[in-house]
């Protein structure tokens, strides 16, 4: 399931449960490098982090997967996570901007916080 929130300059591509075509459909239409794309397939469930001047890439095991850039954050999941559920009720009333969050990279930052926070619910 694909979900899709924007505020402003921010972008948020949510999706839950994914299927190639639509993970292949996303990477196309936000332009995803495509050294970026063959992780996004392969999901290997190992931990990685990589961060460089245009793009961040973080995947948490089978958890889940977010790739930032200056158009879009990618969340990539395969069970409902209730942070993201929370984070994309704040986004359409409008709270995150309470944040100032006004960039995709703030936002991940964000949603990292809400994730952390849930958890700890």
């Amino acid at each position: 399931m694909i979900s899709k929130y924007s505020h402003k300059k921010l972008n948020w591509v949510d999706i839950e449960s994914p299927k190639e075509e639509e993970l292949l459909h996303v990477i196309e239409q936000y332009s995803v490098l495509s050294v970026i794309k063959e992780k996004i397939i392969k999901r290997d469930g190992e931990d990685k982090i990589e961060i460089n001047f245009d793009h961040i890439y973080i995947q948490i095991k089978d958890k889940i997967t977010f790739v930032v850039n200056d158009d879009i954050l990618l969340s990539i999941h395969d069970s409902p996570m209730q942070a993201l559920v929370e984070s994309s009720k704040e986004m359409e009333l409008d709270i995150v901007s309470s944040e100032k969050i006004e960039n995709n990279k703030l936002l991940f930052i964000y949603l990292l916080k809400n994730i952390y926070i849930n958890q700890e619910k």
